[in-house]
C-alpha cells in the first residue's frame, strides 16, 4: 500500500506545489482535515489560510492559500485557490536523545 500521495496546488496563475506527500493538513470552514495516503475519494471547501505537508523523508512544509476547494481521488489531492504562496520549507531538527 502506498505511503505517499501527490499534493497539487494549483492557482488562476498556474501551478504552485506538484510533490509527493506522506500527510496534508487542511483547513475547512468546520474545522482541520487530515489526509494521508489511500484516502476516500472527497471534496470540501478550504477556508483562507495555510496547509501543511510533510514529506516522505520527513521535511515540513507549509503554503498560505485563499479560500478554495480541494478534491481527493486515486491518491491525489488537489488545492483550487485563487491564490497560494510559495511553500516554505522548515529545516529538519536532529532528534533529541
Amino acid at each position: 500500500m502506498a505511503k505517499t500521495f501527490q499534493l497539487c496546488v494549483v492557482t488562476t496563475e498556474g501551478t504552485v506545489l506538484d510533490t509527493k506527500v506522506a500527510y496534508c493538513g487542511l483547513q475547512t470552514p468546520d474545522g482541520s482535515l487530515g489526509i494521508l495516503a489511500n484516502h476516500a475519494p472527497m471534496m470540501c471547501i478550504l477556508r483562507e489560510g495555510e496547509l501543511s505537508f510533510r514529506t516522505e523523508d520527513g521535511e515540513e512544509g507549509t503554503l498560505r492559500h485563499s479560500a478554495g476547494v480541494a478534491r481527493v481521488k486515486s491518491n491525489v489531492l488537489t488545492l483550487l485557490a485563487d491564490r497560494a504562496e510559495d511553500p516554505v520549507m522548515q529545516e529538519k531538527k536532529p532528534a533529541i536523545g
